[in-house]
């Protein structure tokens, strides 16, 4: 239900679209660098329970990279003062609006009293539209967050089940066994081991190593998709309607995307 990297890169060239379209109104040219174009493994699990996968951590330990560094975030163009207004909705000496209208349909019934070139600026400016239009275009829009929101409570909920804690524990005291103490669940292991700048070197490698196979030994990251697996169907089923309307919004979000793209 979540958006594959390919379907959040494609959305986000559109918004880009719609947002440089709302800044011609203005007479401003404006195109911000679209994101590098997807490469490599589109696994939004992958890490889930922490690292898994014994052939990739004993090559880059935890360096979630591989080794290959990311691309660099695109820089958005420089802005004239106008250009900030009509972007951001607010000039660059005044505080931006914390809130405003949920959906473009609402925003378009919003007068902000501000104006570039004698137009009206629209609420949170062109950058405010462009993501209303594409992911929020009617009041009854259900936001993209929503699906993320859904995983994070089964997640939650899976890793508070009895059953999970159990398993942690038999982790825990493997790991300490083996010479890496005082962790208490899998998404410690960097925090409590500090690798800094070097999350692949042969620190990382060793315990990356060694929080792998104690993993497999209990069975962590099978247990723990059973029951993430369970309480995301439980979940789902709570907030039912509201997860059909958003099958069909987000059906409608990638379809406007794959045509402005």
């Amino acid at each position: 239900m979540t958006d594959t990297t390919a379907e959040w890169r494609a959305s986000a060239v559109a918004q880009n679209r719609l947002t440089t379209r709302c800044m011609a109104r203005y007479g401003i040219p404006y195109v911000h660098p679209d994101p590098a174009p997807v490469t490599g493994p589109d696994d939004p699990h992958r890490y889930l329970f922490g690292f898994a996968d014994p052939v990739f951590a004993a090559a880059h330990g935890y360096d979630r990279t591989g080794g290959v560094p990311r691309p660099p975030r695109p820089e958005a163009p420089p802005l004239t003062d106008d250009g900030h207004t009509a972007l951001y909705g607010h000039r660059p000496s005044d505080p931006p609006p914390t809130t405003g209208p949920l959906s473009e349909e609402e925003a378009r019934e919003t007068n902000t009293g501000i104006t570039v070139g004698g137009l009206s600026v629209p609420v949170h400016g062109c950058a405010g539209e462009g993501y209303r239009t594409l992911y929020l275009p009617i009041r009854t829009s259900i936001d993209s967050p929503f699906p993320f929101m859904l995983s994070s409570e089964a997640h939650a909920r899976a890793k508070a089940d009895p059953r999970m804690r159990r398993v942690f524990a038999l982790w825990s005291r493997c790991m300490a066994r083996h010479g890496y103490p005082g962790i208490t669940d899998p998404y410690e292991v960097t925090a409590v081991y500090d690798f800094g700048d070097d999350p692949g070197g042969p620190a990382a490698v060793a315990a990356a190593v060694r929080d792998v196979a104690c993993k497999q030994k209990v069975n962590l990251v099978g247990l723990g998709a059973a029951l993430e697996t369970a309480y995301q169907k439980q979940v789902a089923a709570e907030v039912a309607d509201d997860l059909a309307a958003y099958r069909v919004q987000r059906a409608a979000r990638l379809a406007r995307a794959a045509v402005l793209g």
